[in-house]
Parts: structure tokens; sequence; C-alpha cells
């Protein structure tokens, strides 16, 4: 599959087709306003997560520039202002600085990861230092230089 016919899959149809890409944004405020918008359409709660890609910057590549030559102008304007940057890497738990809840009513509420771990060791909820819980994947977004979907927070 090309970031092309990725970029092209339907969407607010359920479950998308299996994609080898996963899209984020360097825009956090273009991410939160969309998730803000879609809990509006499917209440529920979504997650921007913050990435620092220090030691995996050549993962990511600028879907703009991917795109450009090979999608119609229509294509191309739609995702413009979005700041998007694509992989087809895993990004590493390591490399998650913290997320945005976003809440249906709109409101979003940032959490450090390292305070997250800091609060599920005292309560009693981290078996060991050395294993927190991984996170699912699921419909969460990603943000931060460079920042669709990755996992939920560990619960």
């Amino acid at each position: 599959m090309t970031f092309l016919e990725h970029k092209q899959l339907p969407m607010g149809q359920g479950k998308y087709p299996v994609s080898p890409f996963i899209s984020t944004s360097a825009d956090r405020n273009y991410l939160v306003n969309y998730l803000i918008s879609k809990s509006r359409r499917a209440p529920g709660i979504r997650y921007v997560y913050h990435i620092n890609t220090k030691g995996i910057e050549r993962n990511f590549f600028d879907a703009n520039k991917k795109l450009s030559g090979k999608a119609d102008p229509e294509t191309l304007s739609r995702f413009a202002n979005q700041k998007e940057f694509g992989t087809t890497k895993q990004i590493p738990w390591g490399n998650i600085e913290g997320w945005d809840t976003v809440f249906g009513d709109g409101s979003v509420y940032y959490i450090s990861k390292v305070a997250w771990l800091s609060d599920m060791a005292t309560r009693g909820k981290q078996v060991s230092p050395s294993l927190p819980k991984r996170p699912m994947f699921n419909d969460a977004y990603y943000v931060g230089p460079p920042a669709n979907t990755l996992p939920y927070p560990p619960q």
C-alpha cells in the first residue's frame, strides 16, 4: 500500500482497513480540535500522544512532500493544514512523553508519562518499576515534533 492509498481509506465507517502507516501531526491544536469534533459525532474519550522523536527522527517522513505530485489538488489541500508526518515503524513506548485525554465535552487533560507512572506506583497498580503496564492499540492520535493511531494510555 502506498501512502496515497492510506490517505484515501474511508473515514468514519467503523474499523479502518489494515494500513502499514501511522499518521502523526506536529500540530497539537489541530488534533485536539479534530478529536473534540469527532467526540461530538461519536462520544468517547480519545488521546493525543506527545512524542519525543529523538533517536527516531529518520523513521518519519513529511506527508505533504510524499503526496506532492501524486495526489490531486483537492486531496492535497485537505491535508495541507495538518502538519502531518507518517511512519511505518512502531513508536517506542520510551519515546512517549505523555498524552492529552480529550473528553466529549471538549475538555482536555494532560498527564506526563512520568507523573502517570508515579501515580500508578503509589496506587500499587504497577507490578514493578521495570514492568509498567503496556497500553493497548486503539483510537488515539499522536502529536509532537512530529506526532493518529497509537495505544490508549495504560489503565
